[in-house]
């Protein structure tokens, strides 16, 4: 990871880690981090943790974006498909697809 000014915040988030394992919106959070960043693999292998904890549409649109800038455009539309079904919302969603 290039670290920067995401440092401190990547840090901080591995003490959460420490503290609150099975708490799904942290690794939604390092995975936001990871993307921005550029590290895209390791950014869905988190998202791919919360999932684990609990299924999201949050969740299943971030996998899907990240598929999506790797160029797994199949597996991104089926990812984004599943996060619409989960939203309460889904029109926003299905714009993307």
């Amino acid at each position: 990871m290039r670290w920067g000014a995401t440092e401190k915040p990547w840090r901080a988030l591995e003490r959460a880690e420490g503290i609150f394992p099975y708490d799904p919106q942290l690794y939604l959070i390092k995975g936001s981090v990871l993307q921005a960043t550029g590290t895209i693999v390791e950014a869905e292998q988190e998202y791919r943790k919360s999932l684990r904890l609990r299924a999201s549409d949050q969740a299943w649109y971030a996998v899907g974006q990240a598929q999506a800038i790797q160029g797994r455009y199949a597996e991104a539309a089926s990812a984004v498909a599943r996060a619409a079904r989960a939203s309460l919302f889904p029109h926003e969603i299905y714009r993307v697809l």
